[in-house]
């Protein structure tokens, strides 16, 4: 195994925190690739169960890689795609890129979402044209029934097939939710939603495509 780092400035720190947080060598080959070397490490949340998330969502005989893609130059793009959100949108965004005979077969993304108890970790696997596969809550405080329905298979499995240009409403594209558990639900859809248009940025960003709406 081996791991394959562009390093330069203060990239060496977010290498670090990469290993320390999951984000790094394990029993499944990775690479990390890191494509602008100012680049600062935000908070990253860790991705815990690469190997049962791998085998959920893309079935056997995969690997990953780890990419860091540098969002600044499209951050204006997605604040106004994202709309308001209660946390600060990250000038990164970590992607698991999987792989299977050496082809892409799609990718995995993580996010911290504000719950009523806490930070909700959600783990998001999309195809290779963006489009999600599925959803898991990785972390959870949450109690009573807002804890039950976000981690519902009627929950989780209504985020399939969406993509970025998705409103990701509860009671519209997503299931209606009682009052009590809708705060904690609103909160994952949309930091599910902002994961897919950070990707849908990025993606756009790199190959010139930047430009218009969503």
């Amino acid at each position: 195994m081996r791991i394959y780092l562009w390093l330069g400035g203060g990239v060496l720190a977010a290498a670090a925190v990469l290993l320390k947080l999951g984000w790094g060598p394990g029993s499944i080959p990775h690479v990390a690739t890191w494509h602008n070397s100012a680049a600062e490490a935000p908070s990253i949340c860790p991705w815990r169960d690469p190997r049962n998330d791998l085998a959920r969502f893309f079935g056997p005989s995969v690997s990953y890689s780890t990419e860091i893609l540098v969002l600044s130059r499209a951050r204006a793009w997605i604040v106004k795609a994202v709309g308001p959100t209660p946390e600060p949108l990250a000038n990164v965004l970590y992607v698991g890129r999987v792989f299977r005979s050496g082809r892409v077969v799609g990718s995995i993304l993580t996010g911290r979402a504000p719950g009523q108890f806490g930070v909700i970790e959600v783990v998001v696997a999309v195809d290779p044209g963006r489009r999600i596969i599925g959803v898991r809550i990785q972390r959870s405080r949450e109690i009573g029934a807002a804890g039950r329905f976000i981690a519902s298979e009627r929950w989780l499995r209504a985020f399939r097939g969406k993509s970025a240009r998705d409103a990701f409403r509860p009671g519209e594209d997503l299931p209606a939710v009682a009052p009590d558990v809708r705060p904690t639900a609103q909160a994952v859809a949309q930091e599910v939603r902002a994961l897919v248009i950070e990707l849908e940025a990025a993606s756009r960003f790199h190959t010139g495509q930047l430009r218009g709406g969503v």
